[in-house]
């Protein structure tokens, strides 16, 4: 009966990864997933989720990985923020959509606090959403987590919001 339900969970794991495969929700979400499909498949949780921390932090990470290819959305301190990222960013004139690599490495309004909290990817090599989210450590969450709330606060009163 074990061997029966592992083939079974097993099973519906590679058809996840098919489901994933398929989808166009979001593809970073694709370029994250573990290469390999194998009866190991139970132990890929990402690391990022078993470092102890403050849960609203992890989030943020979490909310980073799951956004979408047309929006961008982030709950933080009980405030929802989203937008549509297909749409012209409205605060800078870089005159490039507002994605989420424009919010965290590009808007000039967030440089002094990028500057402070994602020095360490803003290097060309590192310059990706994908460098931030794939095996953060503690400091690494902290700093993103704090990047986020202190631009979204400077984007909503730019906004008016």
């Amino acid at each position: 009966m074990d061997e029966i339900l592992s083939t079974y969970e097993i099973q519906l794991i590679v058809e996840d990864y098919h489901r994933l495969e398929s989808s166009s929700y979001c593809t970073l979400y694709k370029e994250l997933k573990p290469k390999h499909k194998t009866e190991n498949m139970k132990s890929n949780t990402s690391s990022y989720i078993l470092l102890a921390g403050p849960i609203d932090r992890t989030r943020v990470i979490a909310q980073i990985r799951l956004v979408g290819n047309t929006k961008v959305n982030f709950f933080l301190n009980k405030m929802g923020y989203n937008w549509n990222s297909d749409e012209e960013c409205n605060i800078c004139n870089l005159h490039e959509n507002e994605n989420l690599h424009h919010f965290l490495f590009k808007c000039p309004h967030f440089s002094s606090v990028r500057n402070c909290y994602l020095k360490k990817w803003l290097s060309d090599s590192q310059c990706s959403v994908r460098n931030i989210v794939e095996n953060p450590s503690r400091l690494d969450i902290n700093n993103v987590y704090f990047y986020v709330q202190a631009a979204l606060k400077i984007r909503a009163f730019l906004r008016n919001e």
